[in-house]
């Protein structure tokens, strides 16, 4: 975790793996009101696209309406929202000296998206995490699986959303992707590179 700075005030800045992301579905409607064209936020209950049927947006709509006056929907949205960064105030009392230690990270910032990936990348990554005192290396490995990806029989076992596979020269290995940095073919990541991808 660390923290950044808005004018005077002090925030924590925590990146969240998409596997443990907050994820939730709105519904944004456009209307005209009578100061012109607005729009609002209306949270759906619902977990998955496919819960997201006529019925249930038409209710949403309907209720988000009644509680409106004088309004004309122009258009409405379901969209899908994952969480990626998080962080609060620290400047309540709070310091973050009373956190628990972390290992500073001794190189460039990690943690990527599965969309960032594709088989068959070269990617830099932290062997043991990028806090590790005694590990905390970079080495490079291909890509193999982006999540996500089923561990065991395929479409049948565990679902894998937060570990890209690598191979790693003599073996493949589920990484973390806040553990890795990006693709090699950036020059920045590449002179990171402790340990290069075996020839």
């Amino acid at each position: 975790m660390g923290t950044l700075t808005v004018d005077d005030q002090t925030l924590s800045f925590e990146q969240i793996a998409r596997g443990e992301a907050d994820q939730r579905f709105v519904l944004v409607v456009e209307y005209r009101g009578a100061t012109g064209i607005e729009s609002a936020t209306v949270d759906l209950d619902v977990t998955s696209r496919r819960d997201a049927t006529r019925d249930v947006i038409e209710d949403a709509l309907t209720a988000w309406y009644e509680s409106q006056s004088e309004v004309t929907v122009e258009s409405f949205e379901v969209v899908e929202r994952i969480e990626c960064r998080r962080g609060d105030a620290l400047d309540r009392g709070e310091d973050p000296a009373d956190e628990p230690e972390v290992e500073p990270i001794d190189g460039p910032e990690p943690g990527v998206d599965a969309d960032a990936l594709t088989e068959g990348d070269r990617v830099a990554y932290y062997v043991e995490g990028p806090h590790s005192a005694v590990y905390g290396y970079i080495a490079e490995g291909v890509v193999e699986k982006v999540p996500p990806w089923h561990r065991g029989v395929p479409g049948q076992g565990e679902l894998i959303a937060d570990r890209a596979v690598l191979d790693v020269g003599d073996r493949t290995r589920e990484v973390p992707l806040e553990w890795i940095i990006g693709s090699t073919a950036d020059s920045t990541v590449a002179d990171a590179v402790d340990r290069s991808y075996p020839a």
